[in-house]
């Protein structure tokens, strides 16, 4: 065998262990990420709380499905800030004389959005006067781009003329884990507005820190501007803790919650939380409490 072929032979075998160590290193970067996040197409959440207001003890039920599986972000409860996966869900409530039962879905197909929801509350009044009303909203959106949602809706109650509202969904993906989300809210004659934003980052040793601020503008004397500020760290993917605070410009109280999240297993979690009202009136403060269990698959 001449040198040339002796000095091919030898860059073949040193380009093909190149590329080999290559393939196994983006294996173990893939498999690494799939051990650090999970998926789930099930959602079943069932929540019971008390109160010291009125309709004390309140009893709800929510179960989503998806077509396609959703991928955590890190902690399991934590998902793309725009979804983009058709799904169908269902959810039933229960408080003091009041039941009410909705059901709907989005389905999405290429760029576009048509959801839909269907509701249904029955309310027992004191008088024994029974009184049932339905409502329903269909939406119309268009993702203009993956990071970007543009979305109008209808929305129809039992003896109330058909209203119609806009919202726009943002995604600013700062990196692979980190985004600022957007979401703008408006009816259609534009004199009252709400903004939601949240800030996920991913810190270190797989906790994560979730930022989210909500503003409710509304020029009504009888609604109150609206302002809401919730913190959650994730100590890993399966406890949090988080605290939150909740004011309207037209009431001397604010509210503060507290919550606590464990995932028993990847399919189980329960989130505890307390809520009370920092007031400066001499009357008694309105404090609640309550569970919810979650099942995910």
């Amino acid at each position: 065998m001449s040198n040339a072929s002796a000095i091919d032979v030898d860059k073949m075998f040193n380009l093909t262990k190149r590329y080999n160590n290559i393939f196994f290193l983006i294996l173990l970067i893939s498999v690494s990420n799939r051990a650090l996040t999970e998926s789930y197409q099930s959602f079943t959440g069932i929540s019971h709380s008390d109160s010291s207001g009125v309709g004390s003890h309140i009893q709800s039920l929510e179960s989503t499905y998806f077509f396609h599986d959703r991928r955590t972000l890190g902690p399991l409860n934590e998902f793309s800030f725009i979804n983009q996966i058709s799904n169908i869900y269902f959810s039933a409530n229960k408080s003091g004389g009041s039941k009410n039962v909705s059901v709907g879905g989005d389905f999405i197909a290429k760029n576009f959005l048509l959801q839909g929801q269907y509701y249904y509350d029955k309310f027992d009044a004191p008088d024994h006067v029974d009184d049932d009303r339905w409502a329903y909203n269909i939406s119309l959106g268009y993702y203009l781009s993956n990071h970007l949602l543009v979305t109008t809706r209808a929305f129809k109650s039992e003896n109330i003329n058909t209203s119609y509202s806009f919202t726009v969904d943002y995604n600013y993906q700062i990196n692979e884990k980190d985004y600022i989300g957007f979401r703008y809210f408006t009816p259609d004659d534009f004199d009252s507005y709400s903004i939601y934003s949240k800030y996920y980052r991913y810190l270190s040793h797989q906790r994560y820190l979730s930022l989210v601020l909500s503003y409710a503008d509304n020029p009504s004397e009888i609604l109150a501007d609206f302002w809401i500020a919730n913190v959650t760290f994730y100590l890993n993917k399966r406890n949090s803790i988080s605290a939150q605070y909740d004011k309207g410009d037209n009431f001397s109280d604010s509210t503060y919650s507290l919550g606590i999240g464990h995932y028993l297993t990847e399919h189980y979690g329960i989130q505890l939380y307390y809520s009370d009202e920092l007031s400066d009136s001499d009357s008694d403060n309105d404090y609640s409490y309550g569970a919810r269990l979650t099942l995910q698959y």
